[in-house]
């Protein structure tokens, strides 16, 4: 090279894996979507966030982002300037970068190795050896000075590896996520799933489509509801959610399954009298066979549920169409949409979305006392409603997504009497009102039986 016998390119090409490597995984190939940046299919749910994040992290230890799109190569900074890394994403990337740029230490003459910034306890050991596997799958053991890859006796002479981890890295720990199969898996695993992009020579991950999760639409009990939303608050599980998005499962299925929290069971729809047969609650308070305040609670019960129920027509009604077609009492209007708030959200200009029973109860807008009858009836009929999700949500995913707490979770258990029995005129609690009900055989409602009166 000196002697001028061999050019600098010539060198460069014979020497292109020390001094490039062989390239991380770049993305994803997804069908005929094409080729697509890890962001990107993260976004779109192609692959898991833990999955996406470890290969981005790949990427910036080994030198740079990958912009398959544009076949550029960014430092973290220019790829989050550019939106091909999430700006969230960024901290994390630029602390992954420094495996490729050396670990900054004001004590230390100059930029640390991985295992230099793991000796002085910069990084721990198990992100170390995510990352050191990662460079030695792509070339070598990245020496931050001199920004090359070194094959594993050159690294121990020059100190940036040592025996232990060489040891540790013949046991291929697996640290990273396999995405079609959500196993962990080894880098060298991934890159051997790899095909080369012909027009960029770059590595893409093959991935199978999915359908996007976000406009995956469920019906819920007053509105549609996303499958994303489904699995983030813990309806959906993994297996169904991938199954789903994987198309080896339909929407209708999956509805049928989860029939509990997108619709419930019902609540209590109206009485059965004798002859007379089925009728509406507000009907039966006319014609004197419920008293007014028993029918009232269990109107109130249907609203805070999600509808009112016309058990004529077998229709589910908002409160304000049930009092235009004259199935409850325009009297009853504004106390039915106070019930119903319970459902769909009490309003708050200070709020960045309906509140929930229990916020509201903690803003003074609902009593304990009523708060609590809303929430009996809610659990009898499926469980604690999301007036923002518009599904039923069992007690401890209630907890979790803050629609209840554990002192009304300790009420609940009590089983206040807060219904009124029609017949014994005592009081009662709504699941025991809804075990005296027969299924309607034409509609399916749940009909309370009374006696006729004279």
């Amino acid at each position: 090279l000196l002697k001028e016998e061999k050019t600098v390119p010539e060198v460069s090409e014979d020497k292109k894996v020390c001094l490039k490597g062989t390239g991380p995984i770049a993305g994803v190939a997804v069908g005929p979507k094409g080729k697509m940046s890890l962001s990107e299919a993260k976004k779109k749910k192609l692959i898991s966030p833990d999955c996406a994040d470890l290969l981005l992290e790949a990427q910036a230890a080994t030198g740079h982002i990958i912009d398959p799109g544009t076949n550029k190569k960014l430092t973290v900074d220019e790829a989050s300037a550019k939106g091909v890394i999430d700006s969230s994403d960024r901290d994390r990337l630029l602390a992954a970068e420094a495996a490729a740029v050396g670990y900054q230490d004001p004590r230390a003459a100059k930029p640390l190795s991985v295992v230099e910034a793991m000796k002085k306890g910069k990084i721990d050991k198990k992100t170390g050896l995510r990352l050191l596997q990662a460079q030695e799958s792509v070339g070598g053991i990245l020496d931050p000075n001199l920004s090359v890859f070194l094959p594993r006796d050159t690294a121990v002479k020059r100190n940036i590896l040592d025996k232990n981890l060489c040891h540790a890295l013949d046991q291929s720990p697996v640290c990273y996520v396999d995405p079609e199969t959500e196993q962990d898996t080894t880098y060298q695993a991934l890159k051997k799933k790899c095909k080369r992009d012909p027009d960029t020579g770059l590595l893409l991950l093959p991935v199978s489509e999915k359908l996007d999760p976000s406009e995956v639409l469920f019906d819920g009990v007053r509105k549609p509801v996303t499958a994303e939303q489904l699995f983030d608050c813990g309806v959906l599980d993994k297996q169904t959610f991938d199954q789903l998005l994987k198309e080896e499962k339909t929407v209708p299925e999956v509805s049928e399954d989860k029939k509990v929290n997108l619709k419930g069971t019902g609540p209590i729809a109206g009485v059965a009298v004798g002859p007379k047969g089925k009728m509406s609650l507000s009907e039966a308070k006319k014609q004197k066979l419920v008293s007014p305040e028993s029918a009232d609670l269990l109107l109130e019960a249907q609203a805070a549920t999600g509808h009112i129920i016309d058990p004529g027509t077998n229709k589910k009604l908002t409160v304000d169409e049930a009092s235009a077609k004259g199935v409850i009492d325009s009297s009853d209007r504004d106390r039915l949409l106070a019930a119903e708030a319970a459902a769909v959200g009490y309003q708050d200009p200070r709020a960045a979305k309906p509140l929930s029973v229990v916020e509201a109860m903690k803003k003074g807008k609902i009593d304990k006392k009523t708060g609590l009858r809303l929430l009996q009836a809610q659990e009898s009929v499926g469980g604690i409603l999301d007036p923002n999700l518009s599904v039923f949500l069992p007690r401890d995913t209630a907890v979790k997504c803050n629609i209840l707490d554990k002192n009304l979770c300790h009420a609940l258990d009590q089983s206040p009497v807060c219904y009124v029995d029609p017949e014994t005129e005592q009081d009662t609690t709504y699941q025991a009102l809804k075990k005296k009900c027969k299924r309607d055989p034409d509609t399916g409602l749940l009909l309370l039986p009374v006696s006729e009166k004279l």
